[in-house]
C-alpha cells in the first residue's frame, strides 16, 4: 500500500513539474508553451491524485499495527549514524526546484541542483571531492553480490 501511495504521488508530481522529461517533450513536439501544457494537465491529474488520495486513505483506516518505539529509535539510529542529517541537505532540493518555479529551463535547473548536491556531499557528508565528482560524472556505484 506504502509502495502504491508513493507512485500515485510520483506520477502526479512528474505531470506538473516543469523538469520532468515527459512533460517537456509532450509541450516541445506539440509546440506548446510548457506552463500552458501543465495548466491543462492539472484538472486531470488532480482528479487522479484526488481518487488515490482518497482511496488510500480509506485503506489506511481499516489497516492496524503498530511499530515498537524501540525499533524506530534503531532506524533513526542507523540513519544519523550513516548520514550526516541537517538542513543543509535540502540545499539542492530548494535550488532545483527554486530555479524551477522562477521558469528556468529544465537542463540548467536541473545541473545547478547537482553541482549543489555535488557541494552538499562534500560538506554535510564528508564525501571526498575526487568520489562526489565521480559519482556527478558517472553516477553511484552499483553493488555487485548475491542480493543485487
Amino acid at each position: 500500500m506504502t509502495v502504491g501511495a508513493v507512485l500515485a504521488g510520483a506520477y502526479a508530481g512528474d505531470k506538473q513539474s516543469p523538469l520532468s522529461d515527459t512533460t517537456n517533450l509532450a509541450a516541445g513536439v506539440t509546440n506548446t508553451p510548457l506552463y500552458d501544457h501543465i495548466r491543462r494537465m492539472r484538472a486531470g491529474t488532480l482528479a487522479a491524485f484526488g481518487l488515490a488520495t482518497l482511496g488510500f486513505a480509506a485503506l489506511g483506516l481499516r489497516a492496524a499495527g503498530a511499530i515498537p518505539a524501540d525499533r524506530v529509535a534503531e532506524i533513526q539510529g542507523a540513519l544519523a549514524g550513516t548520514y550526516g542529517l541537517s538542513l543543509l541537505a535540502f540545499l539542492p532540493l530548494l535550488v532545483t526546484f527554486g530555479l524551477a518555479l522562477r521558469g528556468y529551463p529544465a537542463l540548467p535547473s536541473l545541473v545547478a541542483g547537482t553541482f549543489a548536491g555535488v557541494a552538499t556531499s562534500i560538506a554535510v557528508q564528508g564525501t571526498g571531492v575526487v568520489a562526489a565528482w565521480e559519482v556527478f560524472v558517472a553516477g553511484t556505484p552499483r553493488r555487485r553480490g548475491p542480493n543485487w
